[in-house]
C-alpha cells in the first residue's frame, strides 16, 4: 500500500463509482478496479459493496478513508514545508467558516490571501459548526471556526468573541417579556430549534438541567427558510447576537436578548492538530483571525 493506492481509493470514495474516479484521476478504468482489487487483497477486507448504481464504502472502507485523509494530507503539509525553507508560504490551505458569518468574509478572505499569500491557494468551505468540527476532525481542514459554550472546555484555539443568544420572532411573541429574557420566560412560547445548529443544542441542553419545559414546534437548518417561517408568525427562534443585528430586522422580525451566563457562546479559529503547522497555515490563520474580527465589529455588542 502506497500513497498512490490511496489517492485512488479516496477517489472512489468521493467520486461514488469507479467511472467518476477515472474520470477524475484520468486513470482507466480497468486499471482503477486492478488497484482496489490489490489493496483488497492486501489488507484481507471488502473496501466497497458493488450496486447497479456505483459502489458504496463499506465500515472498512470508512475506516481507511478516515485515515488515508489525514496520512495524505501530513504528506501535502510535510511538502508545503520543505517547499517553504527555500521562499514564501506556499501550497494548499482549506478554511473552514460559518454559514452565519460567509456572506461578510468568505469572498474578502479568499481575495486577501490572494494579495498577502500569492503563492498560497485557498480552499474555502462553509458550514455549521457540526460540520467544521467533524471535517477538521478529519483531517479535511486545516482550519476551522468553532462555536463552543462559554462554560465548556475546548481545545487550544483562537478566541474571537463571546456573544448573547437573542429571540427572534414576530414582535407578540419577542414582545412578551421584556428584554432581557430568562430562559424560564421561554416557556409557552413556539421555538424552531435546529439541531444542527450549537446555540439551539445549548438552549435545550440547558432547559433541560433547569427542568423548563420548551415548546419547541419544529426545527429546519436552513437559516433563510428559519426567519421566513417565523416571519410568518407561526414561531420564534434564538439567534446569536451579532446574526439578529444583521437578519432579524431585514426579515420584518423582533429580538431581544436572553440574560442567561450559561448561554453565551465563544467563537473561536481552531487548527488541525494532526498535520505539521506550515508558514501558509499560520499566515491564514492570522489572515482569517483579522478579518473575522474586522468584519463583525459592528455587528457585536
Amino acid at each position: 500500500m502506497d500513497i498512490r493506492h490511496l489517492r485512488y481509493f479516496m477517489a472512489m470514495v468521493e467520486g461514488g463509482s469507479l467511472s467518476e474516479a477515472s474520470r477524475r484521476l484520468h486513470v482507466a478504468q480497468p486499471a482503477l478496479s486492478q488497484r482496489l482489487a490489490d489493496l483488497e487483497q492486501e489488507l484481507g477486507v471488502q473496501l466497497f459493496v458493488r450496486g447497479p448504481s456505483g459502489i458504496a464504502v463499506t465500515e472498512a472502507g470508512t475506516e481507511l478513508y478516515a485515515r488515508a485523509t489525514a496520512i495524505v494530507k501530513q504528506l501535502e503539509s510535510a511538502r508545503d514545508a520543505v517547499r517553504e525553507k527555500a521562499g514564501h508560504a506556499q501550497g494548499g490551505v482549506s478554511i473552514g467558516i460559518l454559514k452565519s458569518v460567509a456572506p461578510l468574509v468568505a469572498v474578502p478572505l479568499y481575495l486577501a490571501i490572494k494579495q498577502e499569500l500569492p503563492a498560497v491557494t485557498p480552499e474555502i468551505v462553509v458550514g455549521y459548526a457540526d460540520e467544521l468540527r467533524q471535517r477538521l476532525r478529519a483531517s479535511q481542514l486545516d482550519i476551522a471556526m468553532q462555536v463552543h459554550a462559554v462554560h465548556e472546555k475546548c481545545a487550544p484555539a483562537t478566541a474571537l468573541y463571546r456573544e448573547r443568544l437573542c429571540l427572534a420572532g414576530p414582535l407578540p411573541l419577542v414582545a412578551r417579556h421584556p428584554a432581557p429574557i430568562k430562559l424560564e420566560q421561554l416557556a409557552g412560547i413556539p421555538l424552531i430549534l435546529s439541531s444542527m445548529q450549537p446555540s439551539h443544542r445549548m438552549l435545550r441542553e440547558e432547559a433541560a438541567r433547569r427542568n423548563v419545559a420548551l415548546d419547541i414546534v419544529g426545527g429546519i437548518e436552513d437559516s433563510k427558510a428559519l426567519l421566513e417561517i417565523c416571519a410568518t408568525g407561526a414561531a420564534a427562534t434564538l439567534l446569536a447576537e451579532s446574526v439578529a443585528a444583521r437578519r432579524a430586522g431585514n426579515a420584518g422580525l423582533a429580538h431581544a436578548p436572553l440574560d442567561e451566563p450559561r448561554l453565551m457562546r465563544q467563537v473561536v479559529v481552531a487548527l488541525n492538530d494532526n498535520v505539521m503547522k506550515t508558514g501558509a497555515i499560520i499566515a491564514a490563520e492570522a489572515i482569517l483571525t483579522r478579518l473575522l474580527r474586522e468584519r463583525l465589529a459592528a455587528t457585536l455588542p
